[in-house]
């Protein structure tokens, strides 16, 4: 038996780099996946490989988290569809621009700072406010419904890690005991052991998963009484 059987998963942002990772995964492990960004030919490609390759039923929305109209739309259109959804995954986020992630810190204008959170803050929130509705149907009663974060460290997806040159690359991950940046596929790994019944009480967490990073950083800073 699957992990996510016939599981109905909503991953946001699902058509690049750790999103499609779990596209990935969560399908090999039977979910029906639906797939989502903003690009419509990407959105397309990747569904069509799902369907090839893990003989699933996903689905594929064109979707801007930065809408609250086009959030509610997607919403509506997996219920009609599935009838249901057992997982969301928020995993959109702004686009990595070069002129606004490398600018310096006075050169930052506000409307930049409004996009970024206008995606990965109250995007975050339109998907959760839209899903619950839809989740809550399904188990007649609030209770069961888990919410936890993942806090992904230096991953090597595409955009954030071609972008660096050998040099940065070299700077970042020294500071990374496993002497490496991480892979979509494990942050994938993470997502999935959060969605399956195997974590049925763990809640209200956040997981780091960046290769002891976080720890390796703050390793001079415990202090006792």
């Amino acid at each position: 038996m699957r992990l996510l059987e016939e599981r109905v998963a909503v991953i946001t942002g699902s058509t690049k780099g750790n999103g499609r990772a779990m596209a990935n995964l969560f399908s090999e492990q039977g979910a029906n996946v639906v797939v989502t960004g903003r690009d419509k030919n990407e959105i397309q490609s990747v569904t069509d490989d799902l369907v090839r390759e893990y003989k699933t039923n996903p689905l594929g929305l064109k979707v801007d988290v930065a809408s609250a109209a086009e959030v509610k739309d997607m919403i509506d259109r997996v219920h009609q569809n599935y009838g249901r959804i057992d997982v969301l995954v928020n995993n959109a986020g702004y686009p990595i621009k070069d002129e606004m992630w490398d600018a310096s810190f006075e050169k930052i204008q506000d409307q930049d700072l409004e996009n970024i959170i206008d995606v990965d803050t109250i995007g975050t929130y339109r998907c959760c406010r839209e899903t619950l509705p839809v989740m809550v149907e399904k188990r007649r009663e609030k209770y069961g419904i888990r919410c936890n974060a993942i806090a992904p460290g230096t991953i090597a997806t595409h955009r954030n890690w071609d972008r660096l040159t050998t040099e940065q690359r070299v700077n970042i991950v020294s500071s990374i005991p496993f002497g490496r940046a991480g892979k979509p596929e494990e942050v994938a790994g993470v997502a999935l052991i959060l969605a399956c019944d195997y974590t049925s009480f763990v809640n209200g967490q956040t997981i780091v998963v960046d290769g002891g990073e976080t720890i390796r950083q703050n390793r001079y800073q415990i202090s006792f009484p």
